[in-house]
């Protein structure tokens, strides 16, 4: 499974920092993959509201509308004709998929900014004010089954056990949880001797392991107020008892299993921008690394790399750095992505072998395709065919060979978002005036009738078969076109 943000960045790149400007940099480059962790106390559960089922949605032959303001981060997860989601107040939802009727809604005393997941009859949330909680609600009816009170920012992650969720709290512990009862299995600490731990950024699982990427700062950097800066570790453990099995110091040079947390360089940073566990038996990673520039008009520099990781041992089976790289995509045992060595160079896409490193093929654009290419490029896969979006417009190849199979230029830059491909369809949103949906024929091409002015802030993303868009103030279905 990726770790997916609802925002996209579209790339990340190697610059020259100045030094007064780390902290405001680091902070943009890690925006939705990165969240500050906040510190709170456990309360007691609060008194809990429902609400009749509502607002209501507006259904039509092009959909349906419900004035739902859906919090960025949150991603919704369908069941059947179940759709469930959270708001930027942080109520959950539980919509009808075929009309957007609101079957229930729950509001819980804690703004649930984490989830959602399903497991069996129980829908998982977590929110960290004005007290921190992971909670189990019934699926059918929305009322609470469990609560388990916790401490601070707590992401949480389908378990590596059937019917378990993964919890982490602000205080280094990661848990695993009984989906059903809330329930602890095990618990499994930081060690925290050189380290002093600040928080998690993601959780991921790859068959029986689970995965966590963690910040923090070396105690030893700790002392000098310019070169500290944050910087984080990938950790596994085992998923039956939660035993770590290594600890990858993600600011190495090359990457390094290490003892424990607190091995790194020190005022060197290295953070984790992707992660991928979609290949049985690995984890592949997009890190930045920010460290010293040689170069006396800047304190730093900042180099992406690609890494294919053993998630046994830890070690890395391949790498492949660049100074600019898109976000990677995957596609079986192939991965995915647009990179330049500089930013200065031209982009171009590769396709790589996810578990041995070999390139298949590179694609070099020219043209009006160098203008798409190199404008802050997204990529999609659908079939056997590879989408790269940008505001300047869409180019599809094959992802076998690498040839180029067609491309729409759009000298009005109007084209907005990550291209979302699916069933022989690519769907771009506008981004001129009220943001409107175009639509292509994957195999060659052919624009499809358009969606007319949606809303404004728009973002496009699946929801099993579903294509949902999410505006400023409302959630969209948007049909799929014969």
């Amino acid at each position: 499974m990726t770790e997916d943000e609802p925002a996209d960045r579209p790339a990340l790149s190697r610059r020259t920092v100045i030094l007064t400007g780390v902290t405001a940099g680091l902070a943009a480059a890690g925006i939705g993959w990165y969240i500050q962790g906040r510190a709170s106390q456990p309360g007691p559960p609060p008194r809990r509201e429902f609400r009749s089922p509502s607002p209501s949605p507006t259904p039509s032959t092009a959909g349906w509308h419900a004035p739902i303001e859906m919090a960025d981060l949150c991603t919704p997860l369908r069941s059947g004709n179940d759709l469930y989601l959270y708001d930027t107040s942080g109520s959950v939802y539980a919509l009808a998929a075929d009309t957007g009727a609101t079957v229930w809604k729950g509001d819980y005393g804690i703004a649930v900014d984490q989830g959602v997941i399903l497991s069996g009859d129980v829908v998982v949330v977590a929110g960290g004010q004005p007290s921190s909680a992971v909670l189990g609600l019934d699926r059918r009816s929305g009322k609470q089954v469990w609560r388990h009170d916790t401490v601070g920012y707590v992401p949480i992650h389908p378990g590596p056990r059937p019917g378990s969720v993964l919890v982490h709290d602000a205080e280094g512990v990661l848990l695993l949880l009984e989906a059903a009862t809330g329930k602890v299995v095990w618990r499994s600490a930081l060690p925290s001797g050189d380290f002093h731990f600040t928080d998690v950024q993601r959780l991921a699982v790859s068959g029986p392991v689970a995965l966590e990427t963690f910040g923090g700062t070396l105690r030893a950097d700790m002392d000098d107020p310019i070169t500290h800066p944050n910087t984080q570790w990938l950790r596994a453990v085992d998923g039956a008892d939660g035993t770590p099995r290594w600890t990858a110091d993600v600011a190495a040079a090359e990457w390094t299993v290490v003892p424990h947390a607190g091995g790194g360089r020190p005022g060197t940073s290295g953070l984790i921008d992707w992660l991928s566990t979609e290949v049985a038996g690995f984890v592949h990673v997009v890190r930045s690394i920010v460290a010293p520039s040689d170069d006396p008009q800047f304190a730093l520099s900042t180099t992406s790399e690609l890494v294919g990781i053993d998630v046994q041992t830890g070690k890395s089976g391949w790498s492949f750095s660049a100074g600019m790289m898109s976000r990677p995509v995957v596609k079986e045992d192939a991965i995915y992505v647009a990179s330049a060595e500089t930013p200065e160079d031209p982009m171009r896409i590769h396709g790589w072998d996810a578990r041995t490193g070999r390139e298949i093929w590179t694609f070099a654009p020219s043209g009006d395709d160098a203008e798409i290419v190199n404008s802050g490029v997204s990529l999609a896969v659908d079939g056997d065919v590879l989408c790269a979006g940008s505001g300047y417009g869409i180019l599809a190849l094959d992802v076998r060979t690498g040839t180029r199979v067609w491309s729409v230029h759009d000298g009005a830059q109007s084209l907005g978002g990550t291209p979302v491909a699916w069933r022989d369809v690519v769907y771009m949103t506008t981004r001129s005036g009220t943001a409107g949906i175009r639509s292509w024929r994957v195999s060659d091409g052919m624009e499809r009738p358009a969606a007319g002015p949606q809303g404004e802030r728009p973002l496009l993303f699946l929801a099993d078969d579903m294509l949902l868009l999410r505006t400023g103030d409302a959630l969209r279905a948007i049909p799929f076109r014969s």
